[in-house]
């Protein structure tokens, strides 16, 4: 049988523990922020699509000034398309496997994306993902590679 004192103690512990379950953050995520810029610039119709692993597949808030934030669990390949009405959608690229190596806590990543307009590009597409991000194993340093070669549509050509 339990004593008063034992009991006590217990609740006292969870009342301490408690707190800090409650507050406690996910470990391992990577947080992706930035905005989307364009020239002209509404963006309040633009859309970003996040496919994690590519099975996952959901949208992520854009405000109307075109401020991203995307909250990704480490170890996973993240495909991030952004787009909005009359601009060329553009694809980025992330692995965030080895993007918490030599770091304490989660990992930010902060990027812009801007669009460019459909009609100064009429019959065009990016030849694949404008950008990759990895991380470096054992550091976690950033890699990025970019490309930003266009090419005609098939459909176009025809």
């Amino acid at each position: 049988m339990r004593t008063p004192a034992t009991l006590r103690t217990i609740a006292q512990a969870f009342g301490i523990l408690l707190p800090l379950l409650v507050t406690a953050s996910d470990p391992g995520q990577v947080m992706v922020q930035g905005r989307m810029l364009a020239s002209g610039g509404d963006l309040r119709q633009a859309l970003l699509v996040v496919e994690v692993d590519g099975v996952a597949c959901h949208w992520a808030h854009v405000s109307a000034r075109g401020h991203f934030r995307v909250e990704l669990p480490e170890g996973v390949h993240a495909r991030l398309v952004f787009s909005s009405p009359d601009r060329l959608p553009k694809e980025v690229l992330l692995d965030t496997h080895r993007a918490l190596d030599g770091s304490e806590g989660d990992r930010r990543l902060e990027f812009d994306v801007r669009l460019e307009s459909l009609s100064r590009n009429e019959g065009m597409g990016y030849a694949g993902p404008v950008g990759h991000i990895d991380f470096i194993r054992g550091s976690g340093t950033l890699k990025v590679k970019r490309s930003t070669r266009l090419k005609a549509h098939a459909h176009e050509r025809e």
